[in-house]
C-alpha cells in the first residue's frame, strides 16, 4: 500500500479508537469531497476558519546526574525551577533541561529512614527531612523534621529551623516531633525569627483557626486553651484520655469541632484497636460520641467536608457535621472548583451536596500539583495514555476539555502553572508547556 499523507485540521483525535485505517480509495475519496465541501462552505459564510488546534510544547528534557531518577525520587516542578532530593542532595535544573545548582545542606547525621520533601515557601525552596523510626511491630513514626530554605537563584541556605512549618492563617506554626519529646508548638508572624510565643512539649496539640484557638493535651489529661495569635491562656481542665496500649505503643489524636473536644488513642497492631472520648467543647464535659468522632481521617473539601473510616467515606455538612452522602469506600475526594473530584477505580467528578455524577472521568489519570508538607495536593489536569501517544485535558463543570496531544507515551506527571512534568519511557524529565487558542 502507498504511504499515505495525513492533513490535521485541528480537531482533536477521537480516543478510542484512537486510529483507525480509512479503508478503501473510494471512503478516501468521499472523506476528502466532504472536507473539501465544509472548507467551501466556510469561505461562503466569510471567510470563517478553523481554530489552530491546541498544542504543547516540550521545553525542556532532562538527563539527570548518574542516570535515570529511581522511582522514590519524584522530580517537582517548584518555583520556575524543576527540583529532587536524593539523599539529602537537591539537584535544581532549569525548564529548558540544563543544570541550575547542587546544594547539599549540612544536616544531623542519622542512621534512621529518612525522606525528604520539597516546597516554595516565602520566595524560597524549603528542603524538609523527615526521619522515621520503628516503634512498634515494624510501624514507623515520624522522629525529627529539619526545615532548611534554601535560595532558589544559587541554591545557598538562607535560615533553618527544627520542625515543619504549617500557615494557618496570617500566622506561621511550627510543630516540634510528637513522639520523642512531646509535641511543641512555635507560632511565628513570619520566617525564620519573628516568634510571637511557643508553648513547651506536650503530648498533643491541635489548632482551631476560626475560634483563634490552640490547645494541648499532657500525658496526665491536662487540657489547655490558648489565644493562637497572643498565647494568652483561656481556660484549663483535666481529662480522662482513651488508652488501649501501653506508653509507645499508641498514638493519642485530639481534634478541635465546635461543639466538641474529640480524643482518639489507636493501637499499633493489625487489629487496630481504639478508644474514642469525645467532650463538649463549652463545658469540656463527657459528651455522647457522634459519626465525627469515629472517623479516622477528615479534611475540608470546599464547601463540604470530607471523612473517613477504614470501610466508608462520608461526605459531611460543614456547618451541622451530619451526613449528606456516602462515596464508596475505595474513593479519594480532592475539592476542584467544579465539584468534587472522585479518584478511583471510576474517577468522576460529582456534586458535593448530592453525590450526583456530574463528569465520567474513567480513563483518565488525574495530575495534581505537588503540595507542601502540610498541604493537598491540588487538582491540576487529566492525561490519558493511548500507545505512544499521551493525551491531556482539562476539567470542566459538565465537560472534558481535550487541549492536545503529545507524541509520547508519559507517566507520573505533575503541572505547575501552564507546565507539565512528566517521566518518559525511558527515564528522563521532560517539560511540557501548553499553547493555549488565540
Amino acid at each position: 500500500m502507498a504511504d499515505e499523507t495525513i492533513i490535521d485540521l485541528g480537531y482533536a483525535e477521537p480516543l478510542d479508537p484512537t486510529e483507525r485505517a480509512l479503508g478503501t480509495t473510494v471512503e478516501r475519496g468521499r472523506l476528502i469531497g466532504v472536507g473539501l465541501l465544509v472548507l467551501v462552505c466556510l469561505i461562503a459564510l466569510g471567510g470563517a476558519a478553523l481554530p489552530p488546534a491546541p498544542s504543547f510544547t516540550q521545553v525542556g528534557l532532562i538527563t539527570w546526574t548518574g542516570g535515570p531518577l529511581r522511582d522514590d525520587y519524584l522530580p517537582s516542578p517548584i518555583a520556575g525551577l524543576v527540583l529532587t532530593a536524593i539523599d539529602g542532595e537537591v539537584l535544581a535544573y532549569h525548564h529548558d533541561g540544563s543544570p541550575a545548582w547542587r546544594s547539599q545542606p549540612a544536616l544531623p547525621p542519622t542512621e534512621e529512614q529518612a525522606f525528604y520533601n520539597l516546597a516554595e515557601w516565602d520566595g524560597s525552596i524549603l528542603l524538609m527531612r523527615i526521619t522515621l523510626r520503628r516503634i512498634a511491630d515494624g510501624v514507623p513514626s515520624s522522629a525529627s523534621i529539619e526545615s532548611v530554605a534554601l535560595d532558589p537563584a544559587t541554591g545557598r541556605e538562607r535560615w533553618r529551623l527544627q520542625g515543619a512549618p504549617r500557615r494557618i492563617g496570617d500566622l506561621v506554626m511550627v510543630s516540634g516531633d510528637p513522639w520523642e519529646h512531646g509535641q511543641s508548638a512555635r507560632i511565628y508572624r513570619s520566617l525564620p525569627g519573628d516568634l510571637i510565643w511557643s508553648v513547651p512539649p506536650t503530648r498533643v496539640n491541635a489548632v482551631d483557626p476560626a475560634t483563634d484557638t490552640l490547645a494541648t493535651l499532657t500525658d496526665e489529661g491536662l487540657f489547655t486553651e490558648y489565644q493562637l495569635s497572643t498565647g494568652a491562656v483561656r481556660r484549663s481542665a483535666r481529662l480522662r484520655l482513651p488508652h488501649v496500649a501501653s506508653a509507645g505503643q499508641e498514638e493519642l489524636t485530639m481534634r478541635l469541632f465546635p461543639d466538641r473536644v474529640s480524643l482518639r488513642a489507636n493501637q499499633y497492631s493489625p487489629e487496630q484497636i481504639e478508644q474514642v472520648i469525645s467532650y463538649d467543647r463549652a463545658t469540656l464535659q463527657p459528651a455522647l460520641l457522634s459519626l465525627v468522632d469515629q472517623v479516622l481521617g477528615l479534611q475540608e473539601c470546599g464547601p463540604v467536608l470530607c471523612a473517613s473510616t477504614f470501610e466508608r467515606v462520608y461526605i459531611l455538612d460543614k456547618d451541622s457535621l451530619t451526613e449528606l452522602w456516602r462515596a464508596r469506600p475505595d474513593d479519594f475526594p480532592t475539592w476542584t472548583n467544579g465539584g468534587l473530584l472522585l479518584q478511583s477505580n471510576e474517577p468522576r467528578l460529582v456534586d458535593e451536596r448530592t453525590g450526583r455524577i456530574l463528569v465520567d472521568i474513567s480513563g483518565w489519570e488525574i495530575v495534581y500539583t505537588r503540595p507542601g508538607f502540610y498541604e493537598k495536593p491540588t487538582f491540576a489536569l487529566l492525561i490519558r495514555r493511548v500507545a505512544q501517544r499521551t493525551y491531556v485535558a482539562r476539567l470542566k463543570p459538565q465537560a472534558i476539555d481535550v487541549l492536545g496531544a503529545i507524541p509520547q507515551g508519559l507517566r507520573e506527571c505533575q503541572a505547575d502553572d501552564d507546565v507539565l512534568l512528566c517521566k518518559t519511557d525511558d527515564g528522563k524529565t521532560a517539560l511540557w508547556r501548553h499553547n493555549p487558542r488565540i
